[in-house]
């Protein structure tokens, strides 16, 4: 099992929740940097380097982005630059698109913090956790597998795998807490990615098993 150790546990910024929903208009450019397709839709969350979108269309993992964010509070409107590392459908809002992209070359920490002032964006007040727990996962047709967990926190987790996940796919874990009882519990992957020679699964937390 090829789980990395803490050591490379990759490092997460801060992250800002908005205090009500933002209106997006994304505009999906082409290889030439032109527009594509455009659509409406809502920003989730946001960091210097990334956010999260909810938009009307599906964007293709290639796309390269182009974000206007409307920010009635502060009287502008602000454009950013991204791509495109992980989407799903919105299992809210049948039709609907779940988007998590990288920002480039990003928001500045000093408009973030201006957000955070006027009370348009508040930090993410989640406590999560970066250490790396051994922990044996059950995934599709029962096969259970070693896995790393990781970033977990009251509402979600992070696994590092030698497998590929699939967004969607729900995952059975099982923890040994430090009176050596086990815990199970159940995760729904929301977003994938390579890492370091294994691979990293984004998980929401789902139910009971």
């Amino acid at each position: 099992m090829g789980v990395q150790s803490s050591e490379n546990t990759i490092t997460r910024q801060a992250r800002f929740a908005l205090a009500h929903q933002i209106p997006i208009v994304v505009v999906v450019q082409d290889e030439r940097g032109l527009p594509a397709a455009t659509t409406k839709g809502w920003l989730l969350d946001i960091s210097q380097n990334g956010a999260r979108l909810a938009v009307e269309s599906e964007i293709p993992l290639s796309g390269a982005l182009r974000i206007r964010l409307t920010l009635t509070e502060l009287g502008m409107e602000f454009y950013v630059g991204g791509s495109v590392c992980w989407t799903h459908p919105d299992p809210d809002t049948p039709g609907s698109w779940r988007i998590g992209c990288s920002l480039t070359p990003g928001i500045p920490e000093r408009l973030l913090s201006r957000l955070a002032q006027t009370g348009v964006v508040e930090r993410r007040f989640e406590a999560r956790s970066d250490e790396i727990v051994s922990v044996q996962a059950t995934i599709r047709g029962g096969r259970t597998i070693a896995a790393g967990l990781q970033n977990y926190s009251r509402k979600g987790f992070c696994l590092q795998t030698t497998e590929v996940l699939a967004p969607g796919e729900i995952v059975h874990l099982r923890i040994q807490g430090p009176d050596g009882r086990l815990a199970a519990i159940q995760g729904v992957v929301q977003w994938t990615a390579a890492h370091k020679g294994s691979h990293l699964a984004g998980c929401t937390l789902s139910g009971n098993p």
